[in-house]
């Protein structure tokens, strides 16, 4: 009788230390990070095109809300964003400074978003909230492990994006590039 008691403890407390993932949990795990740079990895698959549009090259972002995004494949081109959120500022660019940053309570009222996994391997799926944003985005999906890892896009029209991120520190080169980029948007 003592082993049967002693099994379902043992039980019990396994199952209640992988509670279910919380967005609160998620975002103080992602605000840990204080800033994210690395490589990233993207391919566009369209319904049009045999093969995926390729491209690579490096992110960064700081906890101040600063995104830096520099595809040098096929061709080299920057998307520098601040913190600014007037009318003129691309949703998408608002989103994705708001998916590094773990701001679930901004997204929430663009997307109904819900966690899964544990702190160690964990998906946030998105689908739009608004009529207006659910004819052109079918669900965003974003991976991740201490940091983000992926993000897939999913469009109506069955198109769907990749992006593929790796973590780590960049070269003196970059860093310089990166620092300029959040000198001019602040």
């Amino acid at each position: 009788m003592l082993k049967i008691i002693s099994f379902f403890s043992i039980l019990s407390l396994s199952l209640t230390s992988q509670a279910e993932l919380t967005l609160d949990d998620l975002s103080s795990h992602l605000h840990k990070n204080k800033n994210s740079s690395g490589l990233f990895e993207q391919q566009k698959y369209m319904s049009i095109l045999n093969k995926p549009l390729q491209s690579s090259g490096i992110f960064a972002y700081s906890k101040q809300g600063y995104m830096y995004w520099n595809t040098i494949k096929p061709v080299n081109s920057v998307i520098c964003q601040g913190t600014d959120t007037s009318p003129s500022t691309n949703n998408f660019s608002e989103w994705t400074s708001h998916i590094f940053s773990g701001d679930f309570a901004q997204l929430s009222k663009t997307f109904n978003i819900k966690a899964e996994g544990n702190l160690t391997s964990w998906t946030i799926r998105m689908a739009p909230a608004s009529a207006t944003i659910q004819k052109i985005l079918k669900e965003v999906i974003v991976t991740g492990k201490e940091s983000i890892t992926g993000v897939n896009i999913w469009e109506n029209n069955g198109d769907r994006v990749e992006i593929s991120l790796v973590s780590q520190s960049l070269n003196p080169e970059f860093r310089e590039k990166i620092g300029s980029c959040f000198e001019l948007v602040n």
